[in-house]
């Protein structure tokens, strides 16, 4: 009866863990297209604990099937290798101790003349003085962070134009124009923030959508973002300054930068893109 139950949950057990698997990639490949909070990844979860839920019975179901097997054979598999194992160093130990014996005497006849030799030959080094030697470079952080400001803070702030955030990224479509806002924050979040990366892309609005037009919501966009509150910021004079370059960054490998207080601000991009990166100094 217990070897029913083994074969019942092994049977089981090969069916879910390839089923894990396959709910896994395709979680693996929602998350990476930033759709955290779709509906069908919401479902493949329940699906996953479900099947993850067989599982452990399954395993439960083994582990107790076992438990009642016989265990006769394991008696007679002990007492093999204990007679082996009496017998063996009777015959290898005196084989042991001769080679150790030759092995040993053979390095004490040709070391006498040898050290004196090595003496004379080898120079001694003059002592070093300690006191002389640089001491090693202390290392620098390598990761700033903008003073006081959260996650929290930037996606509070965004609200009003729409972004919807899952843990590190948000974004919306514009209702009047089709472009695409959106917001990518970086560092060891959700407490400190290192940089944040605002864009405007209205690359899918080409040929329908003025320059004049996508230029205005990405310096009415990105002039908002400028003023991103933290110590020693300057929003006005951020805001202004964006407005002014929006329509300048739009050749891919010549941003424009600047600084505002502990923050450096970098503004780039290319036909119907542009992004505006607030990183700290």
């Amino acid at each position: 009866m217990s070897i029913l139950f083994f074969l019942i949950g092994f049977l089981a057990l090969l069916v879910c863990v390839p089923t894990i698997i396959v709910y896994a990639a395709k979680a693996y490949r929602l998350r990476k297209k930033e759709e955290r909070d779709s509906p069908a990844l919401t479902v493949l979860n329940k699906r996953m604990l479900k099947v993850l839920g067989v599982t452990v019975v399954a395993l439960l179901t083994m582990a107790v099937s076992t438990s009642f097997f016989p265990d006769e054979p394991t008696k007679e598999v002990d007492t093999v290798p204990a007679r082996q194992e009496s017998e063996r160093p009777t015959q290898e130990l005196p084989l042991n101790r001769s080679k150790q014996s030759t092995q040993v005497d053979a390095p004490a006849v040709s070391t006498d003349s040898k050290p004196q030799a090595n003496a004379k030959e080898s120079p001694q080094k003059p002592p070093v003085d300690e006191s002389k030697l640089s001491p090693a470079p202390e290392l620098e952080p390598r990761e700033r962070f903008l003073p006081s400001v959260t996650s929290a803070d930037v996606k509070l702030n965004l609200q009003k134009w729409g972004l919807e955030f899952g843990f590190d990224s948000g974004k919306a479509i514009d209702l009047d124009t089709g472009v695409e806002l959106g917001a990518s924050l970086f560092g060891e979040l959700p407490l400190q923030v290192s940089s944040v990366d605002f864009y405007v892309d209205g690359t899918a609005m080409i040929g329908m959508l003025p320059a004049e037009d996508f230029l205005a919501v990405a310096g009415g966009y990105l002039g908002y973002c400028a003023t991103l509150p933290y110590e020693d910021a300057d929003p006005v004079a951020a805001r202004e300054w964006v407005k002014s370059n929006v329509a300048k960054a739009n050749q891919p490998g010549r941003p424009l930068e600047t600084t505002f207080g502990s923050a450096r601000y970098i503004l780039y991009g290319g036909k119907y893109i542009r992004h505006l990166s607030i990183e700290a100094k």
